[in-house]
């Protein structure tokens, strides 16, 4: 919405008149605007009734005013349905709906920089959002390395132009106490904030320095994946354009916005991130609100949290702890009942290391066992599964084990290390681990010095990275925070023992051998990330394809930590797929995930100890 009316100028109010003006008005967000739009087309939906009433309410309390109704709706400001919505609002009343007639109905045209309603609003505001697009990049950057801007400047994203238009709530005010006519106006302001301006000041804040994208053919994948939460930011706002254009139908008038410190209040936004940062630490899964522990007849334990119509059943790489579902599992709880294998004596005493997979070759049938009971136990038909890294080949023995009782499988980061038969080979990483765990499986008194080798090679890695600058090795690294979740295999040689006695049998596991349709009319989500490193996304795509048949999604800028790093966006996309598995391209929930086709061909390296 880069077209600009004239501007319309008010002379700002006295402070009396603009506060009654405000005062007045009944404000409507986005989500009652979706209840009043089912209202008006006879479909109950949660919260209407309230939606329903606040209407009435704006109405009926004028005391011989005009009655005001200000709208704030990213679908309205998108769809530009403007000279509609009286119609759709006097549908929602019913009988009520010719009141609206005398009523002056204000379309915010373009979102607030400062949310503020007669409530008090305690929303975030569109600088908000736009300022958290910036700042969530440069942040994820700085969790994997901390010290990467003080070599690097940020690139800023393409298209120098790109911005959005805000109106502020002061200019609102000010239009309402001078000229409150009745029927359906729609307000723009003189606001314009560009990208290259915002992600400038919200970098200066933190002391990091900006550059432009890099010129040429060559991607600039920070610069992309700034530009994706931008993009993502204004689609929430309502400002990316993305819906078919109509006319407007109403003539929308330009307010002057100035003056307006934007740039602290962006400044202070980016504070609160960086104090976020400063005091992160690595979550703890048990340590979920409402987490309570089930134990079936032969045992087994699992954790449970959340609620909601649909259950999911989450299943862990071998050796890593549990931790690392904290952050989706959270994300997932308000909507969806989670389900994991859990231990209660395995937490700090071990260093982390679980041992819960593959500790022997019939493991993965004892597993199914288990979720089969655990299903009698809460009652559940069927339950829906989501797997990473070396969980995919569980997953897929479970689907085998317990035909009809799995609703669908999401394999995020999916390791088929030692597959054969398939496209692809076993990354650096993985051929690193069967090296070592081969001769610890050989000669256990090797454990402490392939231990010891292992976890040097790691910080090594992690160093080089770090100080290399490249953005591919930068962006494939885990947290600061939680690389012990990864180190946790190594650091005793009685963790080196057992962690090489799971690999062998997860090798051995070979379930993708078993190739025929049993599987391939299962609701499928395969995830990669485009920097993971650790697994090969060929022989995934490949055995994916063989079996399942999955929808194929990459994460730009994901490593093979995204089940942390990632974790509320993995969250939307699985709990959106469980909830309706024919997921298109359009519904994908961040610009950030796209449809993926498989690579055309990885060069894979060999990496020896």
């Amino acid at each position: 919405m880069n077209d600009r009316p004239p501007l319309d100028e008010v002379a700002l109010a006295e402070p009396g008149a603009a506060a009654r003006a405000a005062s007045s008005a009944v404000w409507l967000d986005a989500a009652e605007l979706h209840a009043l739009r089912l209202a008006a087309q006879g479909v109950p939906a949660p919260g209407q009734a309230a939606a329903v009433a606040r209407l009435r309410d704006a109405l009926a309390r004028v005391d011989g005013a005009r009655p005001v109704i200000v709208l704030d709706d990213p679908v309205l400001r998108d769809t530009r349905a403007f000279d509609a919505i009286a119609q759709t609002l006097a549908a929602a009343l019913g009988a009520d709906g010719s009141a609206l007639a005398q009523a002056c109905i204000v379309v915010l045209g373009d979102p607030l920089a400062d949310a503020a309603d007669e409530r008090g609003a305690a929303a975030a505001s569109a600088l908000d959002t736009l300022t958290d697009a910036v700042a969530d990049m440069l942040f994820e950057v700085r969790r994997r390395a901390d010290g990467y801007f003080e070599n690097q400047a940020l690139p800023l994203p393409g298209y120098a132009s790109a911005g959005t238009d805000l109106l502020t709530a002061e200019a609102v005010r000010a239009w309402l106490a001078a000229d409150a006519d009745a029927g359906v106006h729609v307000l723009r302001g003189d606001l314009r904030i560009t990208w290259h301006a915002l992600a400038g000041a919200a970098a200066q804040a933190i002391g990091v320095d900006t550059r432009p994208a890099s010129a040429g053919s060559g991607t600039d994948a920070l610069a992309e994946l700034l530009g994706a939460n931008l993009l993502h930011a204004m689609h929430r706002l309502g400002c990316a354009g993305e819906a078919p254009q109509r006319a407007e139908g109403v003539p929308p008038r330009r307010l002057r916005c100035a003056p307006f410190d934007w740039r602290s209040r962006v400044a202070a936004r980016v504070a609160l991130h960086a104090a976020a940062h400063a005091s992160r630490t690595a979550p703890r899964l048990a340590e979920l609100p409402a987490a309570r522990r089930i134990t079936t007849g032969t045992g087994h334990a699992f954790l449970h949290t959340g609620r909601g119509p649909r259950a999911l059943l989450l299943v862990n790489a071998f050796g890593i702890p549990n931790d690392v579902w904290h952050d989706f599992a959270a994300a997932l709880a308000p909507e969806v009942a989670v389900y994991l294998l859990d231990a209660l004596h395995e937490q700090s005493a071990d260093a982390g290391l679980t041992r819960l997979y593959y500790t022997e070759p019939e493991a993965p049938s004892r597993y199914a066992d288990a979720v089969a009971e655990l299903l009698d136990l809460e009652g559940l038909a069927s339950i829906h599964v989501a797997s990473w890294c070396g969980g995919a080949r569980y997953a897929l023995a479970l689907a085998r084990a317990l035909p009809g009782r799995i609703a669908s499988l999401s394999l995020i980061a999916p390791s088929f290390a030692g597959a054969q038969d398939y496209d692809g080979a076993d990354s650096a990483y993985e051929n690193n681990l069967n090296t070592m765990c081969s001769l610890v499986a050989r000669m256990p008194k090797a454990a402490e010095s392939m231990a010891k080798s292992m976890l040097a090679m790691l910080d090594k890695r992690d160093k080089d990275e770090a100080r290399s600058g490249g953005h591919a090795s930068m962006l494939a690294q885990a947290d600061a925070v939680t690389r012990h979740w990864l180190h946790a295999p190594f650091v005793t040689p009685s963790n080196m023992v057992d962690y090489s006695r799971q690999l062998l049998n997860f090798r051995a596991h070979r379930i993708e051998a078993q190739r025929d349709d049993t599987l391939a009319g299962l609701p499928a989500l395969l995830v990669t990330g485009q920097y993971d490193e650790m697994t090969c996304a060929t022989r995934a795509h490949a055995i994916g394809d063989a079996l399942l048949r999955p929808l194929r999604i990459e994460l730009r800028g994901g490593s093979h930590h995204m089940i942390h790093q990632n974790a509320a966006l993995l969250a939307q996309l699985v709990g959106g797929f469980i909830a309706d598995p024919a997921l298109a391209a359009g519904a994908l929930p961040h610009p950030r995930l796209c449809m993926a086709a498989p690579p055309a061909g990885e060069e894979m390296e060999s990496g020896e100890l």
